[in-house]
């Protein structure tokens, strides 16, 4: 692991994480609230605790760094720039978000676009953050 600048990882992954919790935050709270008040109402979530908003923000900053620890690995095949940020993201986005809408489809009964929504800007905001990284990071 010469060369690999664990600091600008971690600087990288929080910008990133913090990209993700901004689009959560709007995704969640503007976009799809009616669609959280119609689940929890029926029973299928509980209502929002305030510790919530601790466990949302460690679990963005861990996938900013998880997206830009990504990144790093695939610099060494794939080379660096924003083509390598684009397939990291994308790879992350799809094993994350993609498990997380197939989990939505198949045990929250919830129309279909929050689903899809969930899935469609999520892959995009983790390739927005992998790219966030990709150029924040410099190697040793």
């Amino acid at each position: 692991m010469k060369g690999i600048n664990f600091g600008r990882i971690l600087l990288g992954g929080v910008l990133g994480g913090l990209l993700i919790l901004g689009k959560d935050f709007i995704l969640h709270h503007n976009c799809l609230l009616q669609y959280w008040h119609s689940a929890i109402a029926a029973g299928h979530f509980h209502a929002a605790q305030p510790w919530f908003r601790g466990i949302f923000l460690v679990e963005s900053l861990l996938e900013g760094i998880l997206l830009a620890w990504l990144y790093v690995l695939a610099r060494g095949r794939l080379g660096p720039g924003p083509r390598t940020a684009v397939i990291a993201g994308l790879t992350g986005g799809l094993l994350v978000r993609g498990v997380t809408a197939i989990d939505y489809l198949m045990w929250i009964p919830v129309p279909q676009v929050f689903s899809v929504s969930v899935f469609i800007v999520g892959v995009t905001t983790s390739v927005l953050a992998t790219l966030l990284a990709g150029w924040v990071y410099q190697e040793k």
